[in-house]
């Protein structure tokens, strides 16, 4: 039985990473909102894409993986060291490899998101329980 990445291709992958890289963008680019509701809900959005992001990247790893064993070279003439045998496979796969550190970096950028918006909403409410006042 095959499995979804083995039949996943880049080709494949790569127009849904650009729409969810561009989403996020966009989502990360917006102010956080003062009032708590909103707020809230901007927090489950991005939470949302945080699944949606870690999912393609796992898909991206895997389709990594797969072209990092299809890159390894078969060509009987062709003899390489350790060290060219390492340049051979990076060199034919580097647009897996670029997919899957965009993702990686989006992950990392939403995971700071969620946490500033966290800690935003905490401050928020606690602001409207002292009514307004900082306490001292």
């Amino acid at each position: 039985m095959e499995s979804k990445i083995e039949r996943l291709s880049y080709e494949q992958l790569e127009p849904k990473v650009i729409v969810e890289l561009d989403t996020t963008e966009i989502m990360l680019s917006d102010k956080l909102a003062d009032d708590p509701a909103v707020l809230a809900l901007q927090i489950s959005d991005i939470e949302a894409h945080h699944y949606r992001v870690s999912y393609l990247l796992t898909l991206a790893e895997g389709l990594l993986s797969k072209a990092r064993y299809s890159a390894v070279p078969k060509e009987e003439g062709l003899k390489l060291n350790e060290a060219g045998k390492k340049l051979y496979m990076e060199a034919h796969t580097i647009n897996e490899e670029l997919l899957r550190n965009q993702l990686e970096r989006r992950l990392k950028d939403i995971e700071v998101r969620i946490q500033v918006s966290q800690s935003l909403l905490a401050y928020v409410r606690e602001m409207a329980k002292l009514g307004g006042r900082e306490n001292t």
